[in-house]
């Protein structure tokens, strides 16, 4: 059963025409757009996921960290050190010294109300330098009368 040449002419018009051959690109060219997009979706899509899997890992990792200063702080040992840190509270029969702060001040009060004065380590002076502000010092006043 062969189709006659009029209905096979007719095919070939139709595929051999302009308008058809413009539709096909068309078609091609959105399914190509679609495509593409598509793909490129999938791809931010597989990038975000990997991203906040990583994102998921980092916080588990923390979490974790979190965890073990939490138990630390619970400890019976770290809350009777933060105890005599911040509280200033100490175990019956114990003694406690203070060391002053040196960049405080020159002057330091002590609990029993005595005062002291000490050189911090940035002013020190030799010996050699200690007699010439010495003598430097009073020269002034040797020439008056």
């Amino acid at each position: 059963m062969r189709q006659p040449s009029s209905s096979r002419n007719h095919y070939q018009r139709i595929w051999r025409s302009t308008g058809f051959v413009l539709l096909l690109i068309l078609a091609v060219v959105f399914t190509g757009t679609s495509v593409t997009r598509e793909v490129l979706r999938r791809l931010e899509i597989r990038y975000e996921i990997g991203k906040l899997e990583s994102d998921v890992s980092r916080l588990e990792e923390r979490n974790a960290s979190l965890k073990e200063i939490i138990a630390l702080l619970n400890s019976s040992a770290q809350q009777e050190k933060q105890a005599r840190i911040k509280l200033g509270l100490q175990a019956p029969g114990e003694t406690v010294v203070v060391f002053p702060d040196r960049d405080a001040s020159q002057q330091v009060t002590l609990p029993d109300s005595d005062t002291i004065r000490y050189i911090p380590i940035r002013d020190y002076e030799s010996n050699p330098e200690k007699w010439f502000s010495f003598f430097w010092d009073k020269l002034p006043t040797a020439y008056t009368l």
